[in-house]
């Protein structure tokens, strides 16, 4: 062998030595139909329908599994619905707030009564087909605004003498930035000790001590076990009406006072103690008149983050300790009341700091209409869905009170008539028992549809069943690849013994 002849002779054994390993390669590959491609002295016709099956059968893997990937960045969620008994579980806070916004009794020649006829004036009465109302808010705070002129000018006059301006009147009584509307809104609001006749808890007497105040749109309103400023989250551990709270209300609605409202009775919202109050939205009514049984059961929603559809968040709100969306709303609510009036609303005070209160004069003219343009625009507050819900759904069925034969009873004993002792009893009296009708909990629980072990597990379905291949068969063309390179690199580092 000549010099000349000695590299190509290398790369002919270098080619033969490939081509061995290719061959022993085709023969033990778990690639169904790849070695009929390339098999030595097979024909070409059946080489060439083999090649077209075997691109037919990738083409089918690459379709399905396109399919399979799209189906998996679609994120889909199945929800699991769970229902969990337990041996304990924890009270909802139940908030109350009446329909009235101020007692007579409370307000009766007090600046209260301007406050009434700033917020109900005289012509919404005069506009109701009607007079359903007991008390006109504008003639007793006018003769009142008289009587105190009279005092100050020292005139010996009656008041029904006195012609005053009403303007004249009304420009004495102006609110300075000084009056803070939501004190006094929670001092002459209705007094719980007013409101409660009766209050078990379990087989315990409770009371107002029970309750806690809260501003809300509906004035002063009052919650049970609200789990704050000392009182301790109160739990149950039997199912039923006699194992809760029970309650007897007095609606006082012989001192109701004024236009705005032209309902009678409670609002109650049930809802969990680290979600704010919502009446005026979520909150359902009792009357005068009824028994009330409303039943509850406990729900816990888990939902799942982006990028899945609820695309859950937790955000973290000043002044409330666990996320909800009720708390969110609120704290837009009162950014926008803000940014349109440049005051804090009575039922807003405290979510955002260093703003003035509204006054009177400002509820009626700019925060009733910005609260009005802001439910056409709640999508603008951005409030995710939380990843935790805790709700309580209710169901409510009803009973008269009283019964017939104990209000005749009770008129004879007050030596009144039965029919006063009835009307008085319904207008004035209710009863409403709250209690769990089972000692369950029910879990509704978002998972991953197809996450990715179900994505893997498709493709690798899809590549067995057409090519008949694994995750093996990818290592066996990793492992041919490698031992050629190995015997070329071999080659060329010790070339006297591969001669």
């Amino acid at each position: 062998m000549t010099e000349s002849e000695s590299p190509v002779h290398k790369q002919d054994i270098e080619a033969e030595d490939s081509l061995v390993l290719w061959h022993d390669f085709l023969q033990t590959l778990s690639l169904h139909g790849f070695r009929q491609v390339f098999e030595r002295g097979s024909a070409k016709i059946r080489r060439i329908l083999w090649l077209t099956i075997l691109i037919a059968a990738l083409v089918m893997v690459c379709v399905h599994s396109e399919r399979s990937i799209r189906k998996y960045f679609e994120r889909p969620v199945s929800t699991n619905v769970h229902v969990e008994f337990v041996e304990e579980i924890i009270f909802p806070a139940i908030t109350i707030c009446n329909f009235n916004l101020f007692p007579f009794y409370l307000i009766n020649g007090t600046v209260g009564e301007k406050i009434m006829s700033i917020l109900a004036p005289q012509q919404h009465i005069d506009r109701q087909d009607d007079v359903l109302f007991a008390r006109s808010p504008i003639p007793n705070f006018n003769q009142y605004k008289r009587s105190i002129i009279l005092k100050e000018e020292g005139n010996d006059s009656t008041v029904e003498d006195i012609d005053t301006d009403i303007d004249v009147v009304d420009s004495k009584w102006d609110f300075d930035q000084t009056f803070n509307f939501a004190e006094f809104v929670k001092t002459h609001g209705h007094r719980i000790d007013h409101m409660i006749k009766k209050c078990r808890w379990r087989s315990e007497k409770c009371g107002p001590e029970n309750f806690t105040a809260v501003i809300t749109e509906f004035g002063l309103c009052y919650t049970f076990n609200s789990g704050k400023l000392g009182h301790r989250v109160l739990k149950v551990n039997r199912a039923g009406v006699d194992f809760a709270l029970k309650l007897q209300l007095n609606v006082q609605q012989d001192q109701y006072y004024g236009s705005l409202r032209d309902s009678a009775g409670f609002k109650v919202m049930v809802h969990d103690q680290d979600e704010p109050a919502m009446i005026n939205e979520l909150g359902f009514a009792i009357q005068p008149g009824t028994h009330t049984f409303c039943s509850l059961k406990k729900i816990v929603i888990n939902n799942l983050p982006k990028p899945y559809r609820a695309s859950c968040k937790d955000l973290n709100i000043r002044g409330f300790a666990k996320y909800t969306k009720s708390a969110c709303l609120l704290l837009c609510r009162a950014r926008f009341v803000i940014g349109r009036c440049k005051c804090s609303s009575y039922d807003l005070r405290g979510l955002e700091a260093d703003t003035p209160p509204c006054l009177p004069q400002q509820v009626k003219s700019c925060v009733w209409p910005a609260m009005e343009e802001f439910r056409n625009e709640t999508n603008n507050c951005g409030c995710p869905v939380p990843c935790h819900i805790t709700k309580f759904q209710t169901q409510l069925s009803y009973a008269q009170m009283p019964a017939k034969h104990f209000s005749e009873v009770l008129a004879r004993k007050r030596k009144v008539s039965k029919d006063v002792m009835r009307n008085y009893l319904r207008d004035n009296f209710l009863d409403v028992d709250f209690y769990f009708e089972e000692m369950s909990i029910e879990k509704i629980t978002e998972r991953p549809a197809y996450d990715e072990e179900s994505l893997f597990g498709d493709i690798g379905g899809q590549v067995g069943l057409f090519l008949g291949a694994s995750i093996l068969t990818l290592l066996e063309f990793i492992d041919l690849v490698a031992r050629i390179l190995s015997r070329k690199l071999k080659k060329k580092i010790y070339p006297e013994h591969t001669a």
